[in-house]
């Protein structure tokens, strides 16, 4: 039974991360970059912000947009 644990812990957390959406990964990692901005001086942190601020939905449409201007 033990030597069957890794397997089965590799498979929970295989279910686990499918789970995630792309909007959900998108909003975590935003997370994690604005806090990565409170870490920086002060001037640097608006600029940091306004860029770590995109919702996904913005960033999605920029990403087509460009995903087309590139097939052309």
């Amino acid at each position: 039974m033990t030597k069957f644990l890794p397997l089965l812990l590799g498979c929970a957390c295989a279910l686990l991360l499918s789970a995630c959406t792309s909007a959900q990964i998108y909003d975590s990692l935003q997370d994690n970059s604005r806090d990565a901005c409170y870490k920086g001086s002060e001037p640097e942190r608006a600029g940091c912000l306004k860029r770590s601020s995109e919702s996904y939905e913005q960033y999605k449409k920029q990403r087509d947009a460009g995903n087309g201007e590139a097939k052309k």
